[in-house]
């Protein structure tokens, strides 16, 4: 069995063992602090991520139900099941005043029965857009749908990137007005 003795390192051996165990201690203790780092870092970026996904959803929330809104007061300017849907100059005026508040809200269109544009606050008269190829007409006029949200990549009209909400109109008879 071997006996450390006086001479078991020399001089330069033992500073050679001294920088490389203060070495392996540096590299542990900056380890240590990178790791510590980047779990700062991580919990930061999770809490700031959850917080802005709670302003954006509170924001949504609010979008959606202004935008449902102004399209109940739209369904109610449409006036009974029983009467046409308002087209005349005075109607487009008071449409108009609908989208005052929200500036997030380019246009408000009724359309009849067959997808085709009957008032817009976007021109008047209406232009002659129609909405029967559209999926979202399809849901709502099959019954599939009371409110029906779209994402339509350009508009027809203004080929701009739209987001459609839009409901029916209630009729008296089974026949979609």
């Amino acid at each position: 069995m071997p006996v450390l003795s006086r001479g078991w390192l020399s001089g330069p051996a033992l500073v050679v063992l001294v920088c490389v165990i203060s070495l392996v201690g540096m590299a542990a203790l900056l380890g240590f602090v990178a790791w510590r780092d980047r779990v700062h870092t991580v919990e930061h970026a999770e809490t700031l991520t959850l917080n802005v996904a709670e302003i954006l959803g509170a924001h949504a929330t609010r979008l959606f139900e202004s935008a449902d809104y102004i399209l109940r007061q739209a369904v109610r300017f449409a006036g009974p099941p029983s009467a046409p849907i308002p087209s005349g100059h005075d109607d487009w005026r008071a449409l108009k005043t609908l989208l005052d508040a929200p500036p997030y809200m380019p246009a408000i269109w009724l359309g009849d029965a067959q997808g085709r544009a009957v008032l817009t606050t976007r021109q008047f008269p209406a232009p002659p857009l129609d909405a029967s190829g559209r999926p979202f007409f399809h849901d709502l006029r099959d019954g599939r749908a009371a409110l029906s949200m779209m994402r339509l990549e350009a508009s027809r009209f203004s080929g701009e990137s739209l987001i459609i909400l839009s409901r029916p109109l209630p009729s008296e008879s089974p026949r979609w007005r």
